[in-house]
């Protein structure tokens, strides 16, 4: 899997669990059950896919960007809507994959 720089925890992972979980992420530990926040392939949009998706062979050849992690949807979509919140507060629309890009910069 490819990480996000500037990565989106949910408020219900604790900051002690945060490196593990990432790391098994990264070796497709099947042990993990959190919901990532990836990039879409196509659009600018975001996808909440809950991780053992992620452990079929077609994932390992095409790995996702993730660009959050969280322990349950709700908690998933409270940190897009605050995404998209930011996004439309700097530049005016719901760019995410330029609001992303430059995620660095404003932050």
């Amino acid at each position: 899997m490819k990480f996000f720089r500037y990565l989106f925890w949910g408020d219900d992972i604790p900051e002690k669990e945060r490196n593990q979980i990432r790391f098994y992420l990264k070796v497709h530990k099947k042990t993990v059950m959190v919901y990532l926040i990836t990039l879409n392939q196509g659009s600018d949009q975001l996808d909440i896919t809950y991780s053992p998706v992620f452990l079929q062979r077609f994932y390992h050849i095409h790995p996702p960007f993730v660009v959050g992690i969280t322990k349950s949807k709700e908690s998933a979509l409270e940190v897009v809507r605050q995404m998209v919140e930011d996004c439309v507060a700097l530049y005016g629309n719901a760019d995410l994959k330029y609001y992303l890009a430059h995620y660095g910069e404003n932050h």
